[in-house]
């Protein structure tokens, strides 16, 4: 009896090892999942008769953002007076232009939304621009960009605009705007549970049963 005992006792340490040993992996993946997790922004704008619309991807950071922060982004645009109608992307993967000004915060940033401040004074040049490098050439393709301004993209004041840079900025479509405005937003759902959580559930279930078992075992063997 005390040797199979003994054999119990072994075989139920090697168990309790194995199962620790796999809660420790699954907190490592959830710890890492939740470590490379990031926020995605939808851009839905209409800009006088041209439109913007796509995703710009964050690092997480709340406040401030300058262009670090900013991890991905791919926007489409569209002006009737740009390309005779015709929309162009522009995104980080093109190489395409993301730019601020220097030393300026390119948004600010909530769990909901992002935001840009129009009521700084135009007379600093406060910018933020995205622009279609990639897509110079001749005939009518032009280098377009939207551009949430301070008064440094076009002559029209503060204000958001749709415009080309082939040699200097033109405007197509501009609204004057003010104040601290949402330019995109981020739907926040419920957290969904994470697929190892049952798992480690179960796994400390396990661990209590046989701790439980083990200890009961040990009082009837004396």
């Amino acid at each position: 009896m005390r040797y199979l005992h003994k054999k119990l006792v072994r075989s139920a340490d090697a168990v309790v090892a194995g199962l620790s040993a796999l809660i420790a992996i699954l907190v490592l993946l959830l710890a890492t999942a939740t470590a490379n997790a990031s926020f995605i922004y939808t851009v839905e704008r209409t800009v006088g008769d041209g439109t913007i619309s796509g995703f710009i991807e964050t690092d997480e950071t709340l406040g401030n953002l300058f262009l670090g922060n900013v991890i991905d982004w791919s926007l489409t645009g569209f002006a009737p007076n740009i390309d005779g109608g015709t929309s162009w992307l522009m995104s980080a993967g093109d190489g395409d232009r993301f730019d601020s000004s220097a030393g300026s915060a390119a948004f600010i940033a909530t769990p909901t939304e992002l935001q840009f401040d129009f009521s700084l004074d135009g007379a600093t040049g406060l910018y933020t621009i995205f622009q279609d490098d990639n897509n110079a050439g001749g005939g009518t393709t032009t280098i377009n960009f939207w551009c949430l301004d301070g008064g440094d993209c076009s002559d029209g004041g503060v204000s958001e605009n749709i415009g080309w840079n082939d040699t200097g900025f033109s405007v197509a479509q501009i609204v004057s705007l003010s104040g601290l405005q949402s330019v995109a937003t981020r739907s926040v759902a419920v957290a969904p549970l994470p697929a190892a959580l049952p798992l480690f559930g179960t796994g400390l279930g396990i661990l209590g049963f046989l701790g439980w078992r083990r200890r009961r075992q040990a009082a009837a063997a004396v």
